[in-house]
């Protein structure tokens, strides 16, 4: 218990932020989550997660191919509301504040329970040459 108490101590000193992803079905139901947290000055990753919500999954979708690729670990395949509950207690336990996405208005409109966080769109940044120097010109 000590060491879990310390380790949040730890994790509440510094500052990060959470990258998130969500697929869609044909249906426009959120189907698959990922999430990255990352240290907000060395922009290393700290920890990630992976949620495939069920029944929604089975819909299918453009993505849907790559769900259960082998190489992916899935963290939680359940239910959107048990998914959404360990979503926020990840986010919880990171004291995080700011949400970044590609195409942010997308995944905000389609995950109203993270309505309270602020919100960042890295579009430009992370799809145009233009605004990103370290995407290379091949």
């Amino acid at each position: 218990m000590n060491n879990e108490v310390s380790e949040k101590a730890i994790i509440m000193k510094k500052n990060y932020f959470a990258v998130i992803d969500t697929e869609t079905t044909w249906n426009d139901k959120v189907m698959s989550i990922g999430i990255v947290i990352s240290d907000d000055v060395s922009f290393e990753s700290v920890d990630k997660k992976y949620y495939i919500l069920t029944p929604e999954c089975k819909s299918g979708g453009m993505y849907s191919y790559a769900m259960l690729m082998k190489d992916i670990k899935v963290d939680l395949k359940s239910t959107r509301s048990a998914v959404m509950q360990s979503l926020i207690g990840t986010l919880q336990d990171y004291n995080i504040k700011y949400i970044f996405a590609y195409n942010a208005s997308f995944d905000y409109k389609h995950l109203p329970e993270l309505q309270n966080y602020v919100w960042y769109d890295i579009m430009k940044l992370a799809a145009y040459k233009q605004y990103n120097k370290r995407i290379p010109e091949s």
